[in-house]
């Protein structure tokens, strides 16, 4: 049966190394950050024991707890020009549901974004589990507030909560006019904004942050365009919030998987260290030429007449079923988000996100000529297996990725201490390594 496992791997692994994944809700976890799944400190219980209870319970974590307190909390807080950061969160839906016991009680009302401006599937479904109600933002369109209407509501209604969970976008929604609009008529209502898919480009400075713009928390999942391990954090300024959020992951949130703690405490240096900022500035520019590359082929981009987009996410207009494409774009190795529906799309539609490739230090000539690729594919030019040997010729140029410390930074870094050192020979040895 182990066998039968490590072939499903291997040809998952296979396809990764012939394939680009264009799926904005995924990236790949650099080397180093990967250390920490090898180690020890990853079967250990982590609960910050101390500050819960008042002394040591689960001491496996006691030796490595300076690893979150001295290094991840204060890279985060700068990065997210937060007083406040919390980083238990498992996944950004499990950040979800932590913000919304820390705001809110049974029976509050939550605005959210309707899908047609692009919120997440899944938040009404919270609510309703959390017995909160939902009321949508009144929109104008799939990127502007309807504001006049928002006032008649706020007002009527004085929601508890404005939940920002816009996990389709091209332009991002901003805070400032919406809290400017919340102070006037309903100032008891707080807003969180839920940054996910962006996070690496609010903290790479490419998109404003949203405490700046007047929110009064923000944060998400970790592995998307921050990349990140899989888990969430949640950034304030406001020390009540910030207590309450506290209180309540106290309660939903027991062990808070060390190995993922520390892996985001490495991304975060590398993040810093390593051109995180020159990283997030390409994943907007290589999306924009990308998708401009696509309609210079035909392909019907959606967000061409604004300037197609201002994040990592890029949108095609489908006249077929998306999901056959997908699969198509699947056998050419080109990895894809079909959707039955997009916001401002009356088709259904195709979403890509160039995080991962410009993580991986695609050039300019091959993104266009990807995007030619994904052109030939859609239209039926070339068939799939053709263009499938094409992708693999350029992928296998991007075998090492980029903006984090290389192999031999973190062979000689390793040689410094001992006992990880050994670990590690001896992990590797069990693979003749």
């Amino acid at each position: 049966m182990l066998k039968q496992l490590m072939s499903y791997l291997d040809a998952h692994e296979n396809c990764y190394q012939k394939s680009f994944y264009l799926v904005p809700s995924e990236n790949s976890l650099s080397p180093a950050a990967r250390l920490p799944f090898l180690f020890d400190a990853y079967a250990r219980y982590y609960l910050n024991d101390h500050r819960i209870f008042g002394h040591w319970v689960f001491f496996g974590g006691k030796d490595i707890a300076d690893i979150q307190t001295s290094i991840l909390h204060p890279l985060l807080s700068d990065l997210c020009k937060a007083k406040f950061v919390d980083t238990r969160a498992l996944s950004g839906m499990n950040l979800m549901q932590l913000t919304l016991g820390a705001y809110c009680r049974p029976g509050d009302k939550v605005m959210v974004l309707p899908g047609e401006m692009g919120g997440h599937a899944c938040t009404q479904g919270v609510l309703e589990t959390f017995a909160l109600k939902a009321l949508f933002l009144p929109c104008l369109n799939a990127n502007s507030i309807d504001e006049g209407k928002l006032a008649e509501v706020l007002y009527s209604e004085k929601p508890t909560l404005i939940y920002i969970d816009q996990a389709n976008s091209l332009f991002p929604l901003r805070v400032d006019k919406l809290k400017t609009i919340v102070s006037s008529v309903s100032p008891t209502t707080r807003i969180h904004y839920d940054s996910s898919h962006i996070n690496g480009l609010i903290l790479g400075n490419v998109i404003e942050n949203p405490l700046i713009q007047g929110a009064d928390s923000f944060g998400g999942s970790t592995h998307k365009t921050f990349p990140g391990p899989h888990k969430g954090f949640f950034a304030t300024n406001n020390e009540s919030l910030f207590s309450r959020f506290q209180k309540t992951t106290d309660c939903l949130v027991s062990h808070q998987h060390m190995a993922d703690t520390i892996a985001l405490a490495i991304a975060l240096i590398e993040f810093s260290a390593k051109d995180g900022k020159e990283y997030a500035r390409c994943t907007v520019d290589n999306a924009k030429n990308f998708a401009r590359a696509l309609s210079s082929y035909d392909v019907n981009v959606i967000g061409k007449e604004s300037g197609f987009t201002e994040c990592h996410q890029v949108w095609i207009s489908c006249d077929e079923d998306s999901a056959h494409l997908g699969n198509l774009l699947h056998e050419a190795g080109i990895q894809v988000n079909p959707f039955s529906s997009l916001p401002g799309c009356s088709t259904s539609g195709i979403r890509m996100g160039l995080n991962e490739p410009t993580r991986l230090g695609i050039s300019s000539d091959d993104l266009i000529e990807l995007a030619k690729l994904v052109a030939n594919c859609i239209q039926r030019k070339t068939p799939p297996a053709r263009i499938a040997e094409s992708v693999a010729e350029i992928r296998k140029k991007y075998t090492r990725i980029a903006y984090c410390y290389s192999s031999e930074e973190i062979r000689q870094l390793v040689e410094i201490f001992p006992s990880i050192n050994t670990s590690l020979n001896e992990t590797l040895s069990c693979f003749g390594i």
